[in-house]
């Protein structure tokens, strides 16, 4: 892969308030004049106007002589052709099922993911809809609370079809939602073996009192709870990312629906109570406040309104609720690991390694057992519907 050298010009999504320059180069036009003419149909390049924010891969709006397009690259050490297609695989059979998701354009050779060297790409039509949350945070909440409740009324739509998609869960381990590691009866030894089978992770953990660590502060206190929960839950292949930003909207106003979902670059096979779980805590605590020395909050009216619309749809009720807030102090966890061994092994960032180690591996945990984490999980234990 070329040398991802930051570029001097994007500025991203950091992973607290500021932003920062981005971690890969900026899409050019030179480079997509090229890449373009190996999708089917797609015309020149006229001009790229807009560029996301978003940290994970490069990935702009354009607009050629065929239309508008939106168009990601991504690292092949982070997204190889095998690992976009086993996600275009499933958002085609979401198509299928009428979820409202955006078409993938063709290569010319047929597939939906361009291999050149060093880099994945993938090309996608515009969704119906306006990108209202487009320039917001990670971890910032709904702008209103009817928008929560449409959320939670599409991802039980969502999970309602996924359950008769039958691929096996992503090949990748990296920036993935499951419960690989932490859904296991023994998660301590889970992760003895991720050290060996992935040796970035392992020589972050060696500078760490890692076992000790996790162990008193994650698995201890939740991990009992949140495995008997998730052996309860449908298994069902998730979302993995479900927040505002993540979806086109009909309107900003308070009479808006969902109209497109987007992004399942995080999608994998998991549990219905742990991809709500991940909805959650995406957007239901105000982890950013952390930045500035304060406690984060729960917006507990976004959490009641999001459940009440998941369970119009999905028939939920205390039961499932309560096992919900059983998964979802350990939600955050596979995903944690992932992200160390993406910062420290792929980006040698050992900063953002270290966020990930200690603000949420473990520091999601310790705000669960706060006096405020404790108000959110009884909160949704007694939701009434």
């Amino acid at each position: 892969m070329s040398e991802a050298v930051p570029s001097d010009e994007h500025y991203v999504h950091g992973m607290g308030n500021m932003p920062q320059k981005s971690d890969w180069p900026a899409l050019s036009e030179c480079e997509l004049a090229a890449v373009l003419g190996q999708f089917e149909g797609v015309g020149a390049l006229q001009e790229i106007s807009w560029r996301s924010p978003r940290p994970f891969s490069s990935a702009a709006r354009i607009i050629t002589t065929q239309g508008t397009f939106f168009i990601k690259r991504h690292a092949d050490v982070l997204r190889s052709k095998r690992d976009l297609l086993e996600e275009h695989h499933f958002i085609r059979f979401l198509d299928g099922k009428q979820i409202p998701v955006v078409r993938l354009v063709p290569t010319r050779e047929g597939d939906t993911a361009l291999s050149l060297p060093g880099w994945t790409y993938e090309l996608h039509h515009m969704g119906r809809g306006d990108d209202v949350y487009r320039d917001r945070l990670s971890w910032t909440p709904f702008i209103r609370w009817e928008h929560a409740h449409q959320a939670g009324k599409m991802l039980a739509r969502l999970h309602d079809a996924s359950r008769s998609y039958a691929a096996p869960a992503r090949s990748t381990r990296l920036l993935i939602t499951n419960a690989r590691l932490f859904g296991q009866v023994d998660p301590m030894a889970a992760l003895e073996r991720a050290v060996v089978e992935q040796p970035a992770l392992g020589r972050y953990f060696d500078q760490h009192t890692w076992r000790e660590d996790v162990l008193e502060r994650v698995v201890r206190p939740f991990h009992v709870a949140g495995y008997r929960a998730l052996q309860r839950g449908p298994v069902v292949w998730g979302h993995g990312d479900w927040h505002g930003s993540n979806a086109l909207w009909s309107s900003a106003g308070g009479d808006a629906q969902m109209s497109t979902v987007l992004d399942f670059g995080l999608a994998d096979q998991s549990s219905a109570f742990l991809d709500v779980a991940v909805a959650l805590e995406r957007s239901m605590v105000s982890w950013l406040d952390k930045d500035e020395g304060k406690e984060p909050v729960a917006q507990l009216d976004h959490v009641t309104a999001f459940l009440r619309g998941y369970a119009e749809v999905s028939g939920w009720g205390q039961a499932e609720f309560s096992a919900l807030a059983d998964v979802l102090p350990i939600a955050h966890t596979d995903f944690s690991v992932s992200e160390i061994d993406f910062f420290y092994g792929i980006l040698k960032n050992v900063d953002n390694a270290n966020l990930a180690y200690q603000g949420y591996l473990l520091g999601h945990a310790d705000w669960f057992q706060s006096v405020e984490g404790k108000r959110l999980l009884r909160h949704i234990r007694q939701i009434n519907l």
